[in-house]
Formats: C-alpha cells, sequence, structure tokens
C-alpha cells in the first residue's frame, strides 16, 4: 500500500534577488536587491530593498524596510503587462527581457512610507551623491521610491526557482489577510557590523539652511488676511480720500504714518504682524470705527471710549469744548443708531462675501484634487483590485486543487488497499479450492490404480487358466492314435 504525502512549506522562507524597484507615482526607477523573509511558524514577515549608493562619505548602503502592518494590499502579478512597467524599463531590469510577459511584478501599495535604514556615521546629514552620472540617477530614483505609497519590485520571470512562486502568493495572500507581524531586524549586524539607525525619505531632502521668507508682493498679499485689493472687493480704506491717523490702543499696526498723506495713492497699505481669521476681523471693524469716528467731536470719542469699557485709554480732559452738543440730543442718538447699524450690515457684508469666496475655493480645490485622482489613481486602483481579486481567487483556487488532489489520492490509495485486500482473499481461496480438487483427484487416482491393478490382476488370472486350458487340450490331441490306424 502507498501513501500520498503533501508539500509542507518550509519553517523560515527568504527569498533574495536583484530586481527593478519602480515607483509610478514619480515615475522613476533603479536596479535594487529585494529580501523577503516569511516565518511560518511565528507568523512574521518582512521586505526590504537595499542599495550601494556612491555618497560623498564613500560607498554605503541604504535600505528601505517595510513592515506588514504598513502594507494595505500586496499583489502577485505572474504575468506582467505594460501598464505595469514602460517599455523604456525592460533594459534597467537585472536579467535581461524584451517584453512586459516575461515580467513578473509585486504591486504594494502601503498605508505609510516605509523606514529608511542608514550607517550611524550619516545621522544628521543629507544623502547627496557624489558623481553626477547614473549613480546619482539611482539615488534621485531611490528617494522617491522611499516616499512613494505605491510600489513595483520587477522580476524576470527566469529568475524564479521551483516553488518561489507559489511560496511568494502565500506571503502575498498572508499580507493581505492581516497575519503577519514584523520580523525583528538585528541592526548591529547591518552594513559589516557598523549598525543602522532609522529614519525617513526626508533623510534624502534635509536642507541646513531655512526657508526663504516671502518677498514684498507675497507681503502685500497677506494685508488683511490675505484679501486682494481689486474692484470686486474694494478695501475700507480705499473708499476713504484720506486715512486718518492710527488710535493708540492698536497693538496690531506697526510703521503706519501718523499723518494723512495728501492723496490716496501715496498711502502706504497697512500690515499686520498676525493673519488668522479673527484678527482679520477685528482689522475690519478698526477700519470701520475709524471710518466712524472721522470728523466726530474729541469728546463724543472719549464718551465712546468710556461707554464701551476704555477709559483706561484716555488721558484727563483739560477742557471741554464749547461748541460740542449736550449728551441729550437728538442728533448724536440719530448718528449712533444709524453707524451701528451700518456697522452691522458691512460686518454681515464681509461675513457673506468672505464665506462666498471660501467655499468657491474649496469647491474649485475640490474639485481638482478629485479630477487629478480620478485621472490617475482610479485606473491604478481599478486594476490593483482587479488583480488583488484575480489573485486571491485564484489562490484560492490551487489551494481547492490541492486539497481535491490528495483527496482524489486518498480515494485512490483507499481503493488500492480494498483491491488488494480482496485479490488476496479471492488468491486465498482459489489456492484452497485448487488444493482440494488436487487431493481429490490424487484420491481418485489411487483408487483407480487400485482396480485397474485388480483387473489386470483378474485378467492375468483368466489369461493364464485360459492358456492353461488350452495348452493341456494340444497336449490331450497329440497324445491320441492316429483315426486310420484304429480302422485297421
Amino acid at each position: 500500500m502507498t501513501t500520498s504525502t503533501s508539500r509542507t512549506p518550509e519553517p523560515l522562507w527568504i527569498f533574495e534577488k536583484a530586481i527593478l524597484a519602480h515607483a509610478p507615482e514619480f515615475d522613476v526607477a533603479c536596479v535594487a536587491r529585494l529580501r523577503i523573509a516569511h516565518d511560518h511558524n511565528d507568523d512574521q514577515g518582512s521586505i526590504s530593498v537595499k542599495i550601494n549608493a556612491a555618497l560623498d562619505c564613500g560607498k554605503q548602503t541604504l535600505m528601505l524596510n517595510i513592515c506588514p502592518e504598513k502594507v494595505d494590499t500586496c499583489t502577485v502579478v505572474a504575468k506582467s503587462n505594460d501598464k505595469l512597467i514602460p517599455d523604456r524599463m525592460f533594459s534597467m531590469v537585472p536579467v535581461s527581457v524584451t517584453n512586459s510577459a516575461a515580467v513578473s511584478t509585486l504591486i504594494l501599495c502601503l498605508n505609510a512610507t516605509g523606514v529608511v535604514l542608514v550607517p550611524p556615521s550619516l545621522d544628521g546629514t543629507t544623502l547627496r551623491s557624489a558623481v553626477s552620472d547614473a549613480a546619482s540617477a539611482s539615488l534621485d530614483a531611490f528617494a522617491k521610491i522611499c516616499q512613494s505609497k505605491t510600489i513595483h519590485l520587477h522580476l524576470a520571470k527566469q529568475q524564479f526557482k521551483d516553488g518561489d512562486l507559489h511560496q511568494l502568493r502565500t506571503f502575498s495572500g498572508a499580507l493581505r489577510a492581516r497575519m503577519l507581524k514584523a520580523q525583528p531586524l538585528d541592526y548591529k549586524r547591518l552594513n559589516a557590523g557598523q549598525g543602522a539607525i532609522e529614519q525617513d525619505w526626508r533623510v534624502f531632502n534635509r536642507s541646513t539652511s531655512p526657508p526663504p521668507y516671502c518677498g514684498p508682493a507675497s507681503v502685500q498679499q497677506s494685508v488683511l488676511g490675505k484679501r486682494s485689493r481689486s474692484a470686486d472687493s474694494p478695501s475700507p480704506a480705499s473708499a476713504m480720500p484720506c486715512s486718518p491717523p492710527p488710535p493708540p490702543w492698536s497693538p496690531t499696526e506697526t510703521n503706519t504714518p501718523t499723518t494723512c498723506s495728501p492723496s490716496p495713492a501715496h498711502i502706504t497699505p497697512t500690515q499686520f504682524t498676525k493673519d488668522t481669521k479673527q484678527s482679520y476681523r477685528q482689522r475690519m471693524k478698526l477700519c470701520e470705527l475709524q471710518r466712524q469716528l472721522t470728523g466726530l467731536p474729541d469728546d463724543l470719542v472719549r464718551e465712546a471710549l468710556a461707554e464701551s469699557g476704555h477709559q483706561h485709554l484716555l488721558a484727563p480732559a483739560t477742557s471741554a469744548d464749547p461748541k460740542t452738543p449736550t449728551q441729550g440730543s437728538n442728533p448724536v442718538d440719530d448718528s449712533d443708531a444709524e453707524d451701528t447699524a451700518l456697522t452691522a450690515r458691512v460686518d454681515k457684508i464681509i461675513e457673506q462675501r468672505l464665506g462666498k469666496l471660501t467655499k468657491d475655493a474649496f469647491k474649485t480645490l475640490t474639485h481638482q484634487r478629485l479630477h487629478s485622482l480620478v485621472e490617475t489613481q482610479l485606473p491604478i486602483a481599478a486594476e490593483l483590485f482587479l488583480n488583488g481579486a484575480v489573485a486571491s481567487h485564484r489562490d484560492a483556487f490551487y489551494e481547492d486543487c490541492k486539497a481535491n488532489e490528495l483527496a482524489v489520492r486518498e480515494q485512490i490509495d483507499e481503493g488500492i488497499t480494498e483491491i488488494r485486500d480482496v485479490s488476496n482473499e479471492c488468491t486465498k481461496e482459489l489456492e484452497e479450492l485448487g488444493k482440494q480438487c488436487v487431493d481429490s483427484l490424487e484420491q481418485h487416482s489411487r483408487g483407480l490404480d487400485a482396480s485397474a491393478e485388480h483387473e489386470l490382476e483378474e485378467m492375468k488370472r483368466w489369461f493364464g487358466e485360459l492358456a492353461k486350458g488350452f495348452f493341456e487340450k494340444k497336449d490331450f490331441e497329440l497324445r491320441l492314435p492316429p483315426k486310420k490306424a484304429v480302422l485297421a
């Protein structure tokens, strides 16, 4: 009886190959070394892509380490296509290929960028290439790959050995099922014992100088909460022929002239030190308040400040203006009511206008972003989804075929065993029956032999008696005289 044995995966599967790492988001690629480890016993895995770069400080090894937790989807495309690998990248594949059908692609979609491992001697420095040829382009491409969240890893089909593609699909399925944990990595053994430290993709773009400040044009745009001084939205300052001097309690204005300019064309735009929504509203109210206070007597201004709780900002009054109207006069009350209504109306118009501009800008930016995502990412996402679905169904179909094959083999083995048992029983029965027949034939032959011998003895005796009687008759006849002599 023969038994069928299914091939079990090795406890630790390690896959190391030279590949072409490709970042479709930036359309760059470079030759790198891929290492995939899958521990079936502890459910651990790791993906690392490393290159040897010639930097200013010498030749160093840089590695991109991707933990299983950062992988959203992992798809194995056994037969790639022109959408996954462009024609111009065929010559960059480590093993010579002539078309996309000879390439297999591992597609990684990440939820966060991977960890860049660099030697400790490069801590705090920007990674730059020491040469300006293909090595520099390779380093720049690797920097973009470290920054990308969609990575294509291209291999030639002939690089796979027996079972590698199946093991890679098993690893991909385990990643998609969130079954793997990060495999511990001993940093002390990296870089020929020098060790490594964790960085991110910003290690390639780290800058030592502060960012440049905006020029006068940008500063001018930041005036009044970054609202442009166009014909559609005129500012309160441009509506007045002459701006009044700023009040002494205004803490947000600096370097503003204290006298009126003879012409509005020479008015210096007010620049604010802070640019927030709240400060913008306060500045607009301040401009409106300045416009309302223009032309009012000092006593009314002092009275308004005192009633609004700002009396501590006033200096003691030295003399009163005899031309000032009384407190209970009707013109003053009418003017205050009119100014209050006008202030509320201006505030409402400003809020409506600002809200409309904000909504329009948000809608425009959202439409542009969605349009860009639909044009660039939707085909890739759809293809990745279809490839992932096909790969998952293919893996499930393969596992079902293997299980059915094992079941069929077990049934065949059981049938063979039953046939052998029945044949053995039939053989024993035939042997016993044959033995009985032989024994009966031997007994019958013995009986026939005995009867034949008895018959022969009887025949011998009968022939002996017959021969004896015949010889006696002959002897009697010979002894008789002749007949003639008797007649005579």
